[in-house]
């Protein structure tokens, strides 16, 4: 079973992503801003983090997937982006900002499965 961190401002699409990915049992864990994620994120040390880029706070999806690939702590953790910034610029900041995976919403739902559970494969869960 492992620890998946959703960082997210919209409750309804945390909700959706808990339940498409609890088939596997994972423990699931939200926060609705960078700041509320990046805090999560230490306290829970997650084997994985669904990130939204646009998000209300000082801090943007972007810089808090730079801060945690600069810490040692975090930079093997899988990271998706799951949000609505689609531009060109916007995949290739994900890119540069250490992200494994970029998805647009829409997204299909069984490609964030398959993503999730390859990257969680790659990686053995946290004891």
């Amino acid at each position: 079973m492992a620890k998946i961190v959703i960082v997210d401002d919209e409750p309804d699409l945390r909700t959706l992503i808990s339940v498409m990915l609890e088939i596997n049992q994972h423990e699931f864990y939200e926060a609705c801003d960078a700041q509320t994620g990046l805090q999560l994120i230490e306290s829970v040390n997650p084997d994985l983090i669904l990130l939204d880029v646009m998000m209300p706070g000082e801090i943007n999806g972007f810089i808090l997937c730079d801060i945690l690939k600069s810490s040692s702590e975090f930079e093997d953790t899988p990271i998706i982006f799951i949000t609505g910034a689609d531009s060109d610029e916007d995949r290739v900041t994900g890119r540069l900002s250490g992200a494994n995976h970029y998805l647009v919403k829409p997204f299909e739902p069984q490609e964030l499965v398959e993503l999730s559970e390859s990257l969680l494969k790659k990686k053995k869960p946290a004891t």
